[in-house]
């Protein structure tokens, strides 16, 4: 089976997980995890991506990384590729030292974000490590509460989920303890709708607790993916957010085919292309409009439709 078409949309949010072949240690000492730590600090400052929270387990670690214009699948191989170098140089092994390809998942919303960064950073309590974040050295926490000692990480970006200022630090730990000796809710491994976790829409953060959040209900990105097969376009799909005229058609087609098939809302489509919930509507209607003068693009899109259900088990 062909391997999945990762995509990188710019601004996404991913829950990155890289883990040892064979769950084996890929850290034995504090100088290689300040090598590692080094790794993303020069990536960041060469590719323009950020890291809004880490942890560096024994055999495992996980980022939540902020595309930029560099797609995520390159960051991850720049660190990957350069962290296997120095480690089998230094243990004077050969091979792989990562199972397999890193994982990803999508997080879309404040909501989820917020838990994400709390599933990250209580990895080593609930791995029964240290019984508060705070003891545990090697993840970005320290950082949140006013630590300098990784000034790498985008920190602001979390913090500004909980409030402005010295506030947001109190939110931010309230919200770490609350979490700990409770099992989260969302399967951050895996992601919902196989690789996407997402609020329904972006709330206020007083009023979450009122509101029941509605999950992404099937895969966009292997929707977005047959979409683009069909069109014969490889690569990853940011094409999707270009401004010409292939890709306003992109959007147009699969935000009519999302309509149609009712297993995606105009909202869902809003969130992971980062515009406003009446321009998803706009492009419906001209593509509606569209159809009604042309027989090809009625083909077109009926044929494409059925591929759409059949391929995805709509």
């Amino acid at each position: 089976m062909a391997r999945r078409v990762r995509h990188s949309l710019k601004g996404a949010i991913y829950h990155v997980m890289m883990r040892g072949n064979n769950r084996q240690a890929i850290f034995f000492s504090e100088e290689e995890r300040k090598k590692f730590s080094l790794l993303i600090q020069e990536g960041i400052e060469r590719f323009g991506y950020r890291v809004v929270a880490f942890c560096f387990m024994t055999n495992h670690v996980h980022l939540a990384i902020e595309v930029g214009d560099v797609s995520l699948s390159k960051i991850c191989q720049n660190i990957s590729f350069r962290y296997t170098k120095y480690y089998n140089l230094k243990h004077d092994t050969i091979g792989h030292l990562f199972q397999g390809r890193f994982k990803s998942i999508l997080v879309v919303g404040t909501k989820y974000l917020q838990k994400l960064i709390r599933y990250i950073h209580l990895n080593p309590v609930r791995a029964n490590l240290v019984s508060d974040p705070s003891q545990y050295m090697w993840s970005s926490h320290q950082a949140y509460l006013g630590s300098d000692t990784f000034d790498w990480v985008a920190k602001d970006r979390g913090l500004q989920l909980f409030g402005e200022g010295e506030l947001a630090v109190r939110e931010y730990s309230a919200f770490i303890s609350e979490g700990i000796g409770v099992t989260e809710e969302i399967d951050f491994k895996n992601g919902i709708a196989k690789g996407v976790v997402s609020d329904s829409l972006e709330t206020d953060r007083k009023t979450d607790a009122a509101v029941e959040p509605k999950l992404i209900s099937c895969n966009l990105e292997m929707f977005m993916q047959a979409v683009a097969n069909w069109y014969q376009i490889d690569g990853d799909l940011t094409v999707f957010l270009g401004k010409d005229r292939k890709a306003s058609h992109l959007r147009e087609i699969t935000a009519y085919l999302a309509k149609t098939t009712n297993k995606i809302t105009v909202k869902e489509l809003a969130l992971l292309w980062n515009r406003a919930d009446n321009s998803i509507s706009q492009a419906v209607a001209r593509f509606e409009s569209k159809l009604l003068k042309s027989d090809r693009l009625k083909k077109e899109s009926g044929e494409l439709k059925d591929k759409i259900l059949s391929s995805l088990n709509f």
